[in-house]
Parts: C-alpha cells; sequence; structure tokens
C-alpha cells in the first residue's frame, strides 16, 4: 500500500488500481475510520466536481497524471526520478481540485441553506369554496400570519387543521420552535386516534422547522422516511432534492 492514502483511495475510485490493490483499497475503508470518511468524501467530490463545472479541467489533470505514470515505469535513472516528481505535482494538483470543490460545496451546504432553497409555503386546498371557509382558514389565504395565531390562541376547540395551520403561520413568522411544537401536536393527536388528518403535510414542515432551527440531526431521518415512502404526499417533492445536497446534508447531521 503506498504511503499516500488519499492518492491510492483517488487511483481506487478512478479504477486504476490492480485486484490485489482493490482488496487492499476496500480494506483500507473498512477499517480505517478516518479513510471511510475520506472514501465518502472524495464521491461527495466527484458529484461537486460535476455541479460546479470542473469536471473536463479535473478529467484534464487526471489524463496527465495517467500518462505520467505510464511513463514513469518506462526510463530510468535521472529520467524516472524526473518522471516521479512530475506525477506527484500532477497528483497534487488533482487533490487540490478535488480539495477546493469539495471544500466550496461541503462548507455551502448547512442547515440554513438547505432549508432556504428547498422550503416552499403551503397552500391551502381552494375545494372547498369560499363560503365553507373559516375565520382562520381566511386569515390564511391573506398570508395574514398574525392573524392566523391570534385566531387560533382564542379559539376554544382545536382540532388538527387549527394546529397545523399555526404551526404553518410561526413558520413564516420565524418561530420555529412553536412551529415544531404544533407540528408535533398533530402528530401526537394523529397516534391518539388512529387517524391520518394533517400527517404527511406535518412530517414534511416539521422536517423543514427542523432545519430551521438548526436541528438537521432531527430533520433528515423525517426527510429519508418520506422519500423512502412512494404513497406520502411529499415524496416527489422530497425527491426534487439535489442527492448531492442530501448526502452532505446526511454526512454532516451524523457528526
Amino acid at each position: 500500500m503506498p504511503e499516500n492514502k488519499q492518492y491510492f483511495l483517488i487511483d481506487h475510485l478512478d479504477n486504476n488500481l490492480s485486484d490485489e490493490e482493490i482488496l487492499a483499497a476496500e480494506e483500507l475503508i473498512r477499517n480505517d475510520k478516518d479513510m471511510a470518511n475520506e472514501w465518502k468524501l472524495l464521491h461527495i467530490a466527484v458529484d461537486t466536481i460535476r455541479e460546479v463545472g470542473l469536471y473536463e479541467q479535473v478529467a484534464a489533470v487526471r489524463k496527465q497524471y495517467q500518462e505520467s505514470k505510464t511513463a514513469a515505469m518506462k526510463p530510468q535513472g535521472a529520467v524516472v526520478r524526473k518522471m516521479f516528481s512530475n506525477k506527484l505535482r500532477i497528483a497534487a494538483s488533482i487533490l487540490l481540485f478535488i480539495t477546493a470543490a469539495t471544500l466550496y460545496k461541503y462548507t455551502s451546504v448547512n442547515s440554513a441553506s438547505f432549508y432556504n432553497k428547498y422550503y416552499s409555503s403551503f397552500e391551502l386546498n381552494t375545494s372547498r369554496g369560499v363560503e365553507n371557509t373559516n375565520a382562520m382558514e381566511q386569515a390564511f389565504r391573506n398570508k395574514n400570519w398574525s392573524e392566523v395565531v391570534l385566531i387560533f390562541n382564542k379559539s376554544a376547540q382545536k382540532n388538527n387543521e387549527s394546529y397545523f395551520l399555526e404551526g404553518m403561520a410561526q413558520m413564516e413568522l420565524k418561530n420555529y420552535p412553536t412551529a415544531i411544537n404544533a407540528f408535533n401536536q398533530v402528530m401526537s393527536e394523529n397516534a391518539k386516534s388512529k387517524e391520518n388528518y394533517f400527517q404527511d403535510e406535518s412530517e414534511y414542515y416539521l422536517a423543514m422547522a427542523y432545519l430551521a432551527n438548526n436541528e438537521a440531526g432531527k430533520a433528515m431521518p423525517i426527510l429519508e422516511k418520506i422519500k423512502a415512502d412512494k404513497n406520502h404526499i411529499y415524496h416527489e417533492k422530497v425527491l426534487e432534492i439535489s442527492s448531492l445536497d442530501f448526502t452532505i446534508m446526511k454526512q454532516k447531521s451524523r457528526n
């Protein structure tokens, strides 16, 4: 195994290792926690390179690297040392590209940026008709968030819809902890009644509220659950999230 394990993993990613070296690389990933994390980051880097438009530049450097490796195997003496030196410089350039691209993307994706990029306001279904709209719904349609909260607080009888609309109003007012409590209340009531009234909506926006409140560790399992459930109302919406952003947020939420 080479001294520089990072370059070794890069070669493994590019399928440039012998069968024996592949086994060594896989063993390294299994047994070395730091290298396992490096392997995940390299996969993120590949997606990042494509996303930020560095693919052609990295491909060109990789081509030079492969040519230098081939050439270094043929000459002898001082020429070998020169070729080996060139190879290291090219390898360093590859690593620089990958590091820069990965750091750019990895640092730009966080709870706040993820929320700002993928959050969208909830729109009430218009099938009820205006004549059947209650005061809270009307205030919500008018985007009078403070009025929605006021009506909710004055209401003697509360149901899942009122809890959910209050939660959404609190989201718009950026009162995320209060919104989290409202959505959890909906889910708690459904668990008791064995019903599903505003369940999917509350799950999705609860995840969004957790992200807005910098609690990605609580948000990502919910989004993963929705992503795996084809019958969930917000399944398609979660699928629209960039797989790279999703992967980075999952990685960060576990650290």
